[in-house]
């Protein structure tokens, strides 16, 4: 594989042949309606953004894949790179189990890399995971699951073999049932995908964030949407959070067109040390998936 190694020409690479990946096993799944959708932006720190969305629905059963791809630059020497995959899957519009693969580079070395799995119970949902700080030390913990520590194995199918691996039940990331209400949504996919058939209304959405200890939950209020050009509807949601330390005049704001298309994003999001702003745009989207 190229090394991962200047800020944006890997995780580049990573991306594109995550979405090769995901072509080719899309063309081997005929049975499930399937959309991919692709989107480019940019922000402070140099920072480039690469975001792909694959949804597949069959009958009452909805997954979304998301995946998200930054590099940037910090004090011009540290090239950061932070990929993202999330899997959602949903059942007749009810979430039932978040999956995330997180991986961070800076200067090409391996920070962190790590798998979550969070499935709907009787008792909400219940959190197992699979990490170590080392190549050797992962082959050790995972078993069979050993080869996804390769950058390279970014974007490929991941979850049938994380669930045969001896995966790390985590009490401690769970979030209870009183928490975990039916319409209940995942990040990413709330982002990218669900915002865009959202009711035009004043909504409180109750957030899911796997894999946080300090906050697992969060109600955002959302606003009615304005009218844009050409019937667009536009979103503006804050997200301040007080235990995550983000400050007020956080927000972002999302343009979904009269037919259903996510064109833009912009976000300013900032802390008590540091702030930054962005914006994503479309690039298009093929197929089609009922949403």
């Amino acid at each position: 594989m190229p090394p991962v190694d200047d800020g944006q020409g890997g995780a580049r690479w990573l991306i594109n042949r995550a979405c090769l990946v995901l072509a080719c096993q899309l063309a081997i799944t005929p049975a499930a309606a399937a959309e991919v959708c692709r989107y480019a932006g940019s922000g402070d720190y140099h920072a480039q953004i690469g975001i792909t969305t694959i949804a597949q629905q069959r009958e009452q059963a909805t997954r979304v894949r998301v995946l998200w791809d930054l590099a940037a630059r910090v004090l011009l020497v540290f090239h950061i790179h932070y990929l993202v995959e999330e899997i959602s899957d949903w059942r007749a519009g009810v979430l039932q189990t978040v999956a995330l693969n997180v991986r961070f580079f800076v200067n090409g070395r391996i920070i962190r890399q790590q798998w979550d799995v969070f499935d709907r119970t009787a008792s909400g949902f219940a959190a197992w995971r699979l990490q170590a700080k080392t190549a050797t030390e992962f082959a050790a913990r995972a078993g069979g699951f050993a080869p996804h520590w390769d950058p390279s194995s970014f974007g490929a199918p991941w979850l049938d073999a994380f669930r045969a691996a001896p995966a790390e039940r985590r009490p401690d990331l769970d979030l209870p049932s009183d928490e975990a209400p039916a319409d209940l949504v995942s990040p990413l996919a709330e982002a990218f995908y669900n915002v865009r058939s959202a009711p035009a209304r004043a909504q409180l959405v109750a957030l899911f964030l796997p894999g946080n200890k300090k906050q697992r939950r969060a109600d955002i209020a959302v606003a009615a949407p304005d009218l844009g050009p050409a019937g667009a509807h536009v979103w503006r949601v804050r997200l301040d959070s007080a235990r995550l330390g983000i400050v007020p005049g956080s927000a972002a704001s999302l343009t979904v067109s009269a037919d259903g298309a996510l064109q833009t994003i912009s976000f300013a999001v900032a802390t008590a040390r540091h702030a930054a702003r962005g914006s994503i745009h479309a690039e298009g989207c093929a197929g089609s998936a009922a949403r």
